[in-house]
């Protein structure tokens, strides 16, 4: 009994430091100069891969205690921290440190609308569907940033059980949008390694990716391990690739797989047609395709003829 006395007076000791020090590494007369030099002290806390336990929960209470109050955000990236740490095996801990955040932002009567919805959908990040549902909302809001795609990445990937492939295929979707090539790289590599099987559309993400950095023989690599796990490379993925090897000026190579495609038995959309047209204006090329396609059957609509004589 007395040993567990003097480790919770030592604790009690250590965090009143941690508080003192954090005042005088943020300390600053203007509030939000203050919060602002505090986000970077807990971002790069957490980066630094030696934030304890004990120091990751003082934080989140200095936090919560902070006026005006840090973003959401920073109190994901904490309790994610704090569920890596796993300073705990039962999962409560955690729900009680958000439970105690919600109350103090509901009594402190500046909570805002949006604020007050963030923390709804937060609430539901232990169900893996309710999870899942708000990544989901989150990709198709158009207003999702870099960092909090990745940091929802990050909290998918810690997650027990782990969730299914769909948020993680929307995340690095986002993140292809945003041109952030090389980070879904590495976090494909994540995906990888804590043996989460991709599919169809993580696959075809992977592929515009290396066609927008101009290395699109690395997309073709890509279409092979597609059939090695089962799944078949769609048109919008062969569509994909011809923009690639045009982007690079390979027209005949751009040629020879619009070709094969259709010999396969591939149905052309009108992207395929309009990126061979607009791209390709070589009369003689222009109708070898339109009379190959026409051989099977397909026929380009108006839009797509009338862009032969622009």
């Amino acid at each position: 009994m007395m040993k567990l006395f003097e480790r919770s007076v030592a604790v009690v000791v250590m965090k009143k430091k941690m508080i003192s020090e954090l005042h005088n590494k943020v300390g600053t007369s203007n509030p939000r100069s203050k919060l602002a030099h505090f986000e970077q002290f807990v971002r790069e806390r957490i980066k630094s891969g030696n934030l304890g336990i004990e120091e990751a929960k003082c934080l989140f209470d200095y936090a919560i205690q902070m006026r005006p109050s840090p973003s959401i955000l920073l109190f994901t990236r904490l309790l994610g921290a704090i569920c890596k740490l796993r300073h705990t095996s039962n999962p409560r801990s955690k729900l009680a440190h958000f439970e105690q955040f919600v109350r103090e932002r509901i009594k402190s009567g500046n909570l805002g609308i949006e604020e007050a919805k963030d923390l709804f959908d937060y609430s539901f990040f232990d169900s893996i569907p309710h999870f899942e549902y708000f990544v989901r909302d989150r990709c198709k809001s158009g207003n999702l940033g870099i960092e909090e795609a990745k940091c929802l990445f990050d909290y998918a990937i810690q997650m027990r059980s782990l969730p299914s492939i769909f948020p993680f295929t929307q995340l690095l979707g986002v993140l292809n949008k945003l041109n952030q090539y090389s980070t879904v790289f590495t976090l494909f590599k994540t995906m990888e390694s804590e043996g989460i099987k991709p599919d169809l559309f993580t696959f075809s993400t992977l592929i515009n990716c290396f066609c927008q950095m101009g290395k699109v023989d690395f997309g073709f690599a890509v279409v092979g391990n597609i059939f090695k796990n089962g799944f078949e490379a769609d048109i919008v993925i062969f569509n994909t690739l011809l923009k690639g090897l045009f982007k690079e000026n390979r027209v005949n190579d751009a040629i020879q797989l619009f070709c094969k495609i259709t010999e396969i038995g591939y149905t052309c959309t009108d992207v395929t047609y309009g990126t061979m047209f607009s791209l390709n204006k070589h009369y003689w090329r222009l109708s070898y395709l339109l009379h190959h396609s026409l051989g099977h059957h397909q026929l380009p609509n108006h839009k797509i003829l009338n862009s032969l004589s622009a």
